[in-house]
């Protein structure tokens, strides 16, 4: 969904996207919503309690305002600034802006001494690990650049063929991981001695299809057989969601 917006997306922006994806998927696809710093706001909030949508946002520790236990408004990060390195710490129903509702708050210091602080919907138990989970997408937009499809060297500019071009690169992107996935429980991948992987998963996916495709005549039943492998997981993963 391309536009000529610069900078970020409005609630109506974002109220308009979630709707297509519950159209196409159903609301019962979502787990919980996570959102940056900048996906935030009173009306969007609202519209997504009223659909009971949970969410996990993560707030700007510098600029957003939270009522301390004495109800005054403090910056995030002052409220929190006493906060160890590696703990954590939960509010329940505070005041989150000056003209905010009451929202449930969890804050973090990771092991480099870095602040967070999120907002999250009161069902959540582990809004951390919910949150952790975003990274997924840090990983996507980086195959889709510099690690994978280099699509920043189109010259593409029709809004309907970027949009094609998107909806490519998601599917190959899926795919890629997928295969890495089938490939890393037989040949786990090697931990480097800062301890990630030599290979991303998407990496040793998309390096195994591009061998493939490059050898297609010596290498047609790999093929055939991790795409049947990509499929027959996916169609468990429906059956048992069908049967829950």
């Amino acid at each position: 969904m391309s536009d000529k917006k610069c900078g970020n997306s409005d609630h109506f922006d974002r109220i308009d996207l979630m709707e297509c994806f519950i159209e196409v998927f159903g609301i019962k696809r979502i787990e919980a919503l996570t959102g940056d710093r900048e996906f935030i706001g009173v009306k969007w909030l609202a519209w997504l309690n009223e659909r009971n949508i949970q969410y996990v946002i993560r707030l700007k520790e510098d600029g957003q305002y939270i009522a301390n236990s004495r109800g005054l408004m403090v910056k995030a990060y002052d409220l929190f600034r006493s906060l160890p390195i590696g703990e954590q710490v939960r509010l329940t129903q505070r005041k989150v802006g000056k003209k905010g509702n009451k929202l449930d708050i969890i804050s973090c210091r990771n092991n480099k001494g870095e602040l967070a602080v999120f907002i999250h919907s009161a069902k959540i138990k582990d809004p951390i690990g919910i949150y952790s989970q975003r990274w997924q997408i840090e990983t996507m937009f980086k195959a889709f650049k510099s690690s994978g499809f280099d699509c920043e060297s189109t010259h593409i500019t029709d809004d309907l063929r970027l949009d094609t071009l998107m909806q490519v690169m998601s599917i190959a992107f899926c795919l890629a991981y997928q295969v890495g996935e089938i490939i890393a429980l037989s040949q786990p991948p090697v931990i480097k001695k800062h301890g990630y992987r030599q290979k991303s998963i998407f990496r040793i996916g998309r390096d195994e299809i591009t061998m493939i495709l490059q050898n297609i005549m010596i290498q047609l039943d790999r093929w055939i057989d991790l795409i049947l492998k990509v499929f027959a997981e996916n169609l468990i993963e429906v059956k048992n969601k069908i049967v829950m």
